[in-house]
């Protein structure tokens, strides 16, 4: 059983996003890719950014190829740790509240956990 962190709109209750806690092995694999598909904009900025500017210091530095390529997969497996939790503060700013942690087999056995228990996992905490 994996965790799930369930959100929802207060406008629309039936919208509910469900996000796997942990390590998101998509964003490791495709790491610009799942940022500009979840409108992750700023950190996909960040990544280009971060990825151009340590390719660009360990070339001046004599590094050759594979410098680079632990750099890059150093890089890409911080992304892989932090994308859930970038997502999550995205769903935030657009208008997301948080609802509970859930624990079950999929995204949808989640989504049928909450809709079958719904008033008891509505919360008012801040996540």
């Amino acid at each position: 059983m994996q965790p799930y962190i369930v959100f929802f709109k207060k406008d629309t209750p039936e919208k509910l996003m469900v996000i796997k806690d942990g390590f998101n092995w998509l964003a490791f694999i495709t790491a610009p890719i799942w940022a500009a598909y979840n409108k992750l904009w700023s950190s996909l900025v960040a990544l280009i950014l971060v990825l151009s500017f340590l390719g660009s210091v360990l070339i001046i530095l004599g590094f050759g190829f594979d410098g680079l390529m632990v750099a890059y997969l150093s890089v890409i497996i911080i992304f892989g740790w932090i994308a859930n939790d970038l997502k999550i503060r995205h769903l935030k700013k657009g208008g997301y509240t948080y609802s509970s942690v859930l624990y079950g087999e999929s995204k949808n056995h989640i989504i049928a956990i909450f809709y079958r228990n719904k008033q008891k996992y509505i919360s008012n905490v801040s996540y």
